[in-house]
């Protein structure tokens, strides 16, 4: 059953591979930096920071098909962001 939740901790490890895989594959054609691509953009220290800082998740809706296939971040009535795994893009 697929379905939109809010996003829990137990999601942060999908959270972020999503968050950072999407924006390397897209961001880099852009801006060209790989020193943020591939040092700065990394997914473990970003499991930490939602892990230490559970709040962050407030805001942050899933969608979820068995697993986690992506992810949006709302604040009022803004969409902040808005990403989905490359793979299920098609």
């Amino acid at each position: 059953m697929n379905y939109i939740r809010k996003a829990k901790v137990q999601d942060v490890s999908r959270l972020a591979e999503i968050l950072i895989f999407t924006k390397r594959m897209n961001y880099r054609k852009t801006f060209h930096n790989d020193k943020v691509s591939f040092g700065e953009m990394q997914v473990y220290p970003l499991v930490q920071d939602y892990i230490a800082n559970p709040e962050k998740l407030k805001n942050i809706w899933v969608y979820d098909d068995e697993f986690v296939k992506g992810m949006f971040h709302i604040e009022g009535k803004k969409l902040i962001e808005l990403y989905v795994d490359s793979f299920f893009n098609n």
